[in-house]
């Protein structure tokens, strides 16, 4: 385990800058790339089941041409699983095909950093690219910690490339595999200050867009953004009804239930009225 104030000196928190986004502009400032849940660890706290045995599907050009529609010029695209350095080949093909069309953006990696060497070469692939390891697995807490030959890499990475590599937030919730985790350790660890992050959406490799990264596994439709026949000024149509369904409904009530909202949208179906995306507003979805 390495000390979090020594770990930050090397690795900075990861400060996510929430870009700003108003429903009917065209294009979303940022989308999280979500290729599947296969991962070379399996965490008791992940949120989307991430294990050996879990699913992975590649970039095909007809999510990358989904992408470019939907994606601003100079967006945020999140990608993770999952451990993108799984699928490093595929994601060099992507970013080198984005720059080629005319994205300008960002890539931003989440990955546990135990292959770094992989790693290390996806960041050498764009210059406008960095990663986000994941906070337990870098730290050592409720996690294995990262062996020590991929940490002394990252580390001298991190020292020769300043503004590459950043450690990920200590924020947990109840989604996922954290559902059946201990509450002590969930206790222990912060919650997005009880409030729901307000993620921007997810385009999947299975070809659907989801409203929420964290819950990502989960499909219940008031997450269902569409799929990549869904021209894009609908999925962002979508995606604005789901965030006025978090503030008029979910966060109310998980206010009067006393849980956090993230728990509760994880549960909605069966227990609050949910968003529909026809041409209904939201406001046909509020109690009377």
């Amino acid at each position: 385990m390495i000390a979090e104030k020594s770990t930050a000196l090397v690795f900075p928190p990861f400060e996510d800058q929430v870009p700003s986004w108003e429903p009917g502009e065209g294009r979303l400032p940022e989308i999280h790339l979500y290729f599947g849940s296969r991962c070379n660890r399996e965490c008791d706290f992940c949120v989307v089941f991430g294990s050996p045995r879990g699913w992975m599907a590649e970039v095909d050009e007809e999510l990358l041409e989904a992408l470019l529609d939907l994606l601003h010029p100079q967006a945020q695209l999140k990608i993770y699983g999952g451990e993108p350095t799984l699928l490093a080949a595929n994601l060099r093909w992507v970013f080198a095909e984005l720059r080629q069309r005319g994205f300008a953006g960002r890539f931003t990696l989440f990955s546990n950093g135990i292959q770094s060497a992989r790693l290390l070469e996806l960041l050498e692939a764009d210059d406008n690219s960095c990663c986000v390891l994941n906070y337990s697995i870098l730290t050592g807490t409720h996690a294995e910690p990262l062996p020590s030959a991929a940490l002394r890499q990252l580390t001298e990475y991190a020292r020769r490339h300043p503004g590459r590599l950043f450690a990920g937030h200590p924020d947990l919730v109840e989604v996922g595999r954290a559902q059946q985790w201990g509450r002590e350790q969930l206790r222990q660890r912060t919650d997005f200050d009880h409030a729901c992050p307000r993620c921007f959406p997810v385009a999947t490799t299975r070809g659907r867009y989801h409203a929420c990264p964290f819950a990502v596994e989960n499909n219940s439709p008031h997450y269902d953004l569409g799929d990549l026949h869904t021209p894009p000024q609908e999925v962002e149509r979508r995606y604005g009804i789901f965030l006025d369904w978090l503030d008029e409904v979910l966060v109310p009530q998980a206010q009067s239930r006393g849980c956090h909202p993230c728990t509760l949208c994880t549960q909605a179906a069966g227990q609050l009225p949910l968003p529909k995306y026809g041409q209904e507003t939201i406001a046909a979805f509020l109690p009377q």
